[in-house]
């Protein structure tokens, strides 16, 4: 483990990246908005937030990474199968009664496209293309938690409406999530299926919530940090599973 650690070289223009994302969302977005007059509904907002937001990852992929976006892929029939079930609980939710696909279908487009090509497409990709042998499991798998962790250190700016507590237990499982998303770009060679999965997590968990993403929490619990920790966990398990270290 040690030696694939210092076979690691660390892409500064990979940080920078990342760092001019966190600089755009949480200090140039606002001004921004009120300079060109932006105005609507909550969610409105949220729409012209990420679109901002990927229109600036793009230009900083352009600037620093040149990182190639890659949607080609071929599905098998366990990823048929998959599909076919996300499609009949989504066609269920939404003939449903239920008052929240709107705002769920938001929630899942608006957060999945441009988070995706942030951390999977430009920062896992940029990762990635460092390692000589991407057979090499331990390197794979130390690049995946690392974007993994750059992807749940960019939920910290939720702190602000989510508060501390409720902001630290969606990190914890953002951990965990990214870490399962990485694993399906690196298995697939595709941004499709992360996409979908990430989209389909989001709107669901969106409906369970009756339109609340994150539910406000006052303070940590065992419990509440106990299910953190136990869904991370089933996160990363899954991940290992598809992504098969065994045959690396």
């Amino acid at each position: 483990m040690f030696d694939s650690l210092q076979k690691i070289k660390i892409n500064w223009k990979i940080i920078i990246f990342w760092i001019g994302i966190l600089i755009f969302d949480d200090f140039i977005f606002t001004p921004l908005s009120v300079m060109l007059h932006l105005r609507g509904s909550y969610w409105l907002l949220g729409v012209y937030f990420k679109l901002a937001e990927l229109l600036c990852a793009v230009v900083l992929n352009t600037l620093l990474l040149h990182q190639k976006v890659h949607l080609r892929t071929r599905i098998g029939k366990n990823s048929v199968m998959l599909f076919w079930a996300m499609g009949a609980i989504l066609l269920l939710t939404l003939t449903s009664l239920n008052g929240n696909v709107k705002t769920a279908l938001i929630v899942g487009t608006i957060a999945s496209i441009p988070e995706e090509y942030i951390f999977r497409s430009v920062i896992l990709g940029s990762l990635l293309s460092g390692i000589s042998h991407v057979r090499a499991v331990k390197p794979v798998l130390i690049q995946i938690a690392v974007s993994s962790l750059l992807f749940s250190l960019y939920h910290l700016g939720n702190v602000r409406f989510d508060g501390l507590p409720g902001t630290l237990l969606q990190m914890i499982q953002v951990l965990g999530l990214g870490f399962l998303l990485g694993c399906l770009y690196v298995k697939k060679g595709s941004l499709i299926f992360p996409l979908i999965v990430h989209f389909f997590l989001d709107y669901i968990v969106t409906i369970i919530g009756k339109g609340v993403v994150a539910p406000s929490v006052s303070q940590l619990t065992i419990f509440s940090l106990g299910s953190a920790l136990f869904i991370m966990c089933v996160y990363v398990m899954v991940g290992l599973i598809l992504l098969d270290i065994h045959n690396y």
